[in-house]
């Protein structure tokens, strides 16, 4: 786990876990129904009403949202999942880039090692390639990408690695 130094000094943080459906931007009949800015400006403004609230405190004689002081940073957990997991953690990093690694973290969590968590996505697809991109800027700024530890037995997880058609474990 990478932790910033700004992380360590006694700042308890306040963790957001989002998830959410893949097909966001679809209708129900699998067409695209591209809501994404109206999303990520919900998303947004969510994450920015909790860090107004956590962080209210101005240091002496600064007043800019970019010079307040960060009492509580923001630590956001989200699977990495096409539609609303990535949708959100997109969001994330764009405020991260805005006010700074210091008022907020995200963390990335995989079900499975990411070569085969790959596997669940079209190849040369729009989700694929944002996938790559998030992975990639989950590795930087004190950001993780963590894998979640299984409790399946290694039969069972073997099926669930290699299941690319999520049939019913039998």
């Amino acid at each position: 786990m990478e932790l910033l130094a700004s992380h360590l000094r006694s700042k308890l943080p306040f963790i957001i876990g989002i998830t959410g459906h893949r097909d966001i931007l679809t209708n129900n009949a699998d067409t695209v129904n591209d809501n994404s800015a109206e999303l990520k400006s919900t998303i947004r403004a969510t994450l920015l009403h909790w860090h107004h609230q956590l962080n209210s405190v101005a240091k002496p004689n600064k007043t800019s949202v970019n010079e307040r002081q960060i009492v509580t940073p923001i630590w956001l957990m989200s699977g990495l999942a096409e539609g609303a997991d990535l949708l959100s953690i997109e969001v994330a990093l764009d405020l991260q880039a805005e006010l700074g690694c210091e008022a907020i973290k995200i963390i990335g969590c995989l079900p499975m090692p990411l070569i085969n968590f790959e596997q669940d996505f079209q190849p040369n697809s729009n989700s694929y390639f944002q996938l790559k991109k998030m992975v990639l800027a989950l590795q930087k700024n004190g950001n993780e990408l963590l894998e979640i530890k299984h409790s399946l037995v290694d039969s069972d997880y073997q099926i669930a690695i290699d299941d690319l058609d999520y049939g019913d474990q039998e």
